[in-house]
Parts: C-alpha cells; structure tokens; sequence
C-alpha cells in the first residue's frame, strides 16, 4: 500500500466522490444536496483518512480512531440524507479508485484482494 500512496494523487478524495455519485443514485441524490465547501470537505476528508490510515496501518487502535473520527464528521449531514450504507459506496468507490492508482504494477486481482482487505479493515 505504502508504495502507491508515497506520492498520493491530492484529487483522489473527489475521485473517491465522483465514482460513488457516478454508481449509487441514492448517494447522488444526497451530493447533489451538498454546497461547495461540503463537497470540498468530504474530499479532504477521504484523502486525509486514506494518508492517515496509510501512514498508521500496523498501529489498529489508530486506524480505527481515524476511521470513526471520519464518521463522526458525516452526522451533520443526516438532515441532507446521508445514510451508514453510504460508508459502503466509499468503500467502494475507494477499491476501485485504489486500483487505478496502483497503475497496473500488480495484478489486477492481487490489488483488488490487497485494498479489499485494506477497507473492510477501516
């Protein structure tokens, strides 16, 4: 993991975003009710939680931290329909993404079983 984060893409958060509203109409339904600044944050939030978690992988109770301080950060979008099964469509959404930043330098289904774990993990 550490090796295609060394050099992280600083959009990877809105492609995170872009690939969940692109696939879930339900999740669509919720962005298209988020301002700029929401969207933005959201994105920063996703990249930030991803370097972090990254960073701190072999220390759990970190992860972990980092992972609920993330989820913590959605309930104030409850009242624009965010919903938990939305924390799947990011997870999702973040596999794939994950995938396209590894840029083929494994094999397709070694980076699809890597990151898999990697999320269900956060």
């Amino acid at each position: 993991f550490q090796n295609c984060f060394q050099n992280p893409h600083e959009i990877i958060g809105h492609k995170i975003l872009q690939r969940a509203y692109e696939k879930r109409n339900g999740f669509a339904n919720f962005y298209a009710k988020l301002n700029n600044d929401e969207k933005d944050d959201i994105e920063e939030g996703i990249k930030v939680l991803l370097k972090k978690t990254v960073a701190n992988i072999n220390f759990m109770d970190e992860v972990q931290r980092l992972a609920e301080e993330f989820g913590g950060k959605h309930v104030k979008f409850r009242s624009l329909g965010f919903k938990p099964e939305f924390f799947g469509v990011y997870a999702d959404a973040t596999i794939t993404e994950c995938i396209f930043l590894d840029n083929a330098i494994h094999p397709a289904h070694q980076t699809l079983n890597a990151f898999s774990s990697f999320i269900t993990m956060v």
